[in-house]
């Protein structure tokens, strides 16, 4: 699943949620949780009835039972006002046939005064309200209020459309978690109007949709996952936890358990859903952070932890749904906003624009020291070892053997210290370590999701490995600045042949991007270009199909490559 796809199934999850939850908040109408029918007294005379009582509704909760005798009803139907008093029209003693067919119509919700069977006083007394009174009026009041979710819910997007603005306008990679994530927080604000209709359909499409967007929020963090197998671990357990809450709700809305254990149960469920890879993902951060030092260990630490506190969103906005009846509506989303806000500008973003800049010094420092050491070995190679091999050739002819032999030993040792100022990680451990220490570096310095897979079977030879290395280098830098997460790091690499891939998921380059000249500061593609040159290797620059930039390079061991040449003649 690519970074795309997530982000296209929250916007339309959210789409689905907003349309929903609006589409009740205009219908306006709560479901009271029971039905009207008619019934006979022992004269023989109609009268008005509770026909059914849904098990979870309203009705059930306030004590209706089937059978009750409607005696009066307010006319203040779903959607109006409560407190108008009883309206004598409408009041039903047998035989008011018209009445009762009216206060029928007027269903699904009004204050209703009801008798048991068999509890009518005789005679009736005028204006006797019976010993039972349908009046939730905190569901009604509940679901007025939960205008303000719309609201909020409208902010949230306005708020995440401008923040991905400014990151587009700035030219600052987007992480792919950003949209799920919004989708996941907005959509349970989106729906809570539809919830508090407290329709069985409503109430079942509101689990749903809101499993739905947590299971697309873990999606998105569990590409962030560099193992594989975790990868896969963490995104199994939000499905399963997605598909319990989805459940459990179905079930919750048809048993007559909304107002229970159970239903919260589902909403827990949920919120877990988006945690599971987002702490997996802190955990692997703060492995990373292992190696480093300084600003940039605690930079890394820090950005676990707010890994772990950004997948807790969905959860917060997910709470009014679980408080049915209390009146918390917005303000854990405020707390959490300005709390995660003020923490992240305090303490975060310093840290982190301090760790980038030691990993941009650090960086500037190692390419020109390896330039550097690569200079000293050019010139000690090119130089003085050729110096001295003539030296022993001519030692050699005049029978001068002993000396021939110390000369020939202080040119091995020559050449030992030529290769120790090469780099050594790729010298020592080969291309596959590199890129892992590479991609664990920019990951744990940057937060930005880049996968590495590779297979390697046999070493390259030494400048194929370091031409590869600096060309991976080069477009991961490139994939940060101009593309989009995740990046994906291939490496394929077997006897006299190898091939690196290096994805993005940004906007591309365009057709023949090799072609373009260079503008001063964006070198990247002569870099790599120059480097494939002399490697003797085929290099590739091109948009993916399905969006982004690939890089592909190929080199193959039979080609006529001077670096391949130079690095034979060395190694003999």
């Amino acid at each position: 699943m690519t970074s795309i796809r997530p982000t296209i199934l929250a916007l339309t999850i959210l789409a689905a949620s907003a349309v929903t939850g609006i589409a009740a908040a205009v219908t306006g109408v709560v479901d009271p949780g029971f039905t009207y029918g008619f019934s006979h007294d022992d004269a023989g005379r109609q009268t008005l009835v509770v026909a059914s009582v849904r098990p979870g509704g309203l009705a059930w909760h306030e004590g209706v039972e089937p059978g009750f005798i409607v005696l009066s009803v307010d006319l203040a139907a779903n959607g109006g006002g409560i407190d108008e008093g009883i309206d004598e029209q409408v009041y039903t003693p047998p035989g008011a046939v018209e009445a009762q067919q009216d206060a029928a119509a007027t269903l699904p919700w009004f204050v209703v005064y009801m008798a048991k069977p068999g509890e009518l006083p005789s005679p009736l007394p005028p204006n006797y309200l019976g010993s039972q009174v349908f009046m939730p009026n905190w569901a009604f009041v509940r679901f007025e209020e939960s205008a303000l979710a719309l609201i909020a819910a409208g902010l949230l997007c306005l708020a995440g459309l401008v923040w991905l603005g400014y990151r587009r306008v700035a030219r600052r990679p987007a992480v792919s978690v950003e949209a799920p994530l919004l989708a996941a927080a907005a959509s349970p604000l989106f729906l809570l109007p539809a919830y508090l209709t407290l329709t069985p359909l409503l109430v079942v499409l509101t689990s749903v949709l809101v499993a739905a967007a947590a299971l697309v929020a873990a999606a998105a963090f569990a590409q962030l996952i560099g193992t594989p197998r975790a990868r896969r671990r963490a995104l199994l357990g939000s499905t399963v936890l997605a598909l319990a809450a989805a459940l459990v709700g179905a079930l919750a809305a048809v048993a007559g358990m909304e107002r229970g254990i159970v239903s919260i149960l589902r909403w827990a469920l949920a919120s877990a859903v988006p945690l599971v890879p987002a702490l997996v993902l802190a955990a692997q951060l703060r492995r990373d952070a292992g190696p480093l030092t300084g600003s940039s260990r605690l930079a890394s630490v820090l950005r676990a932890g707010d890994t772990a506190v950004l997948a807790t969103l969905p959860a917060v906005a997910i709470a009014p749904l679980a408080a049915l009846t209390s009146t918390p509506l917005l303000q854990p989303l405020v707390v959490w906003v300005a709390v995660v806000g003020i923490t992240r500008a305090v303490a975060v973003l310093p840290v982190a624009r301090e760790a980038a800049r030691e990993a941009r010094e650090r960086g500037l420092v190692v390419d020109e020291g390896e330039s550097e050491r690569a200079r000293i070995a050019a010139d000690i190679h090119d130089d003085v070892i050729q110096d001295l091999s003539m030296l022993v050739h001519q030692l050699d002819r005049v029978g001068e053997e002993d000396a021939a032999a110390t000369l020939r030993g202080a040119i091995e040792r020559l050449r030992a210290i030529c290769a120790d100022l090469r780099l050594p990680v790729i010298h020592d451990l080969g291309l596959a370590a590199a890129l892992e220490a590479l991609v664990g570096e920019v990951r744990a310095a940057s937060g930005i999701d880049i996968d590495l897979r590779y297979d390697e079977e046999e070493r390259l030879p030494y400048d194929v490995e370091l031409g590869l290395y600096r060309i991976a280098q080069e477009a991961v830098a490139n994939a940060i600045k101009h593309g989009r997460p995740p990046i994906t790091v291939r490496l394929r690499a077997e006897s006299g042949s190898a091939e690196l891939e290096v994805e993005d998921r940004g906007s591309g380059v365009g057709e023949d991007a090799l072609a373009k000249p260079a503008s001063p500061g964006h070198l990247g593609f002569l870099t790599m270009a120059q480097r494939a040159v002399k490697l003797g290797a085929e290099l590739a620059v091109a948009d993916r199909p399905e969006g982004g930039t690939r890089v592909r390079v190929v080199w193959s061991g039979d080609a006529d490559s001077t670096a391949a040449e130079g690095a034979q003649a060395t190694a003999t």
